[in-house]
């Protein structure tokens, strides 16, 4: 079991070190340049740095390996944070198949990075009309823009990819689809790109893409954090005067329906806030929040005590 390092106080981690102990795995605590070998394949450990991100997706384990031509880069739920360390540290990333990070969502998957990656095949797992909307519009586009093949689980069921030393193929739902490295020609699975409104993702950071509204910039500028059960949580955004914006805080259980987080229109300063409480029973943990103007999302989290 190769993992993060990072403590976390939630039941569903505390059940995942039980699990560990029941299965008597070995347990070891990844970080960068660490490589694993396994079967004659090694596994080079780009991330994290250290598990001190105060957002737990950039805290995710990074991993890169190649097998005959054939270079894989795993991204887990990292996005912008990590991408950008990545490449300030002059890691070569060019690989032939990408697991995109945090299943497509806005966080990540920056240009900056596609084109230092420039992968032939992109792959995503999201779930079939998933209330997070995964992948994004936004990030399609990126992938398409460098010319990569696309395939995601909501669309074509399980991607199995078969290797060997001189290339790879790809099959999906079982149906063989041959990828780039085959000699034949593959068509990418390409999502309809439409304008929407999004309450989309999982748990990034503020740090997460920003969109032009009206010429200026939707900024997640505060949020209350962390928060007491039965207390109140503030979260506070600058963008164009006169925006019209909305927000959306992700549970275990879904979409908060409290009082306070319904639409609101940013003053003549650009600035708009929303105040709900936290329920009483809300579960402990690290909760994803989403807020959006016009076309312009920005996402932060907020931990629950």
């Amino acid at each position: 079991m190769i993992y993060s390092g990072e403590a976390y106080t939630t039941s569903t981690f505390e059940h995942f070190i039980d699990g560990i102990g029941t299965a008597k795995a070995e347990y070891v605590e990844a970080k960068r340049g660490d490589v694993f070998s396994f079967e004659g394949i090694s596994f080079n450990v780009l991330n994290p740095l250290s598990p001190t991100n105060p957002n737990p997706n950039e805290n995710s384990v990074v991993l890169q390996f190649t097998y005959g031509t054939t270079t894989f880069l795993l991204m887990g739920d990292a996005g912008a944070d990590t991408e950008s360390a990545l490449l300030a540290a002059g890691i070569p990333l060019k690989a032939t198949i990408l697991k995109v990070g945090h299943h497509g969502s806005t966080s990540g998957s920056t240009p900056a990075f596609l084109n230092a990656v420039r992968p032939e095949i992109a792959l995503y797992s999201a779930g079939i009309n998933n209330s997070y909307h995964h992948p994004a519009p936004r990030t399609i586009s990126a992938l398409i823009s460098v010319e990569t093949t696309i395939y995601g689980t909501d669309t074509t069921g399980n991607i199995d990819i078969d290797v060997s030393s001189s290339g790879y193929t790809i099959n999906t739902g079982g149906s063989p689809v041959a990828g780039a490295n085959s000699g034949a020609n593959s068509l990418p699975v390409i999502i309809p790109i439409v304008p929407i409104i999004v309450q989309p993702t999982e748990p990034p950071m503020v740090q997460a893409t920003q969109a032009p509204v009206g010429g200026a910039e939707l900024t997640i500028v505060s949020v209350t954090s962390p928060v007491f059960k039965g207390s109140n949580a503030t979260v506070t955004a600058n963008t164009a005067p006169g925006a019209s914006c909305g927000i959306t805080v992700y549970y275990k259980s879904g979409p908060s329906s409290a009082s306070g987080l319904g639409p609101q229109t940013a003053d003549s300063t650009g600035q708009v806030s929303w105040t709900w409480k936290v329920g009483a029973r809300t579960t402990s943990g690290s909760w994803r929040i989403v807020v959006y103007c016009g076309s312009a999302t920005q996402e932060t989290y907020f931990e629950v005590r």
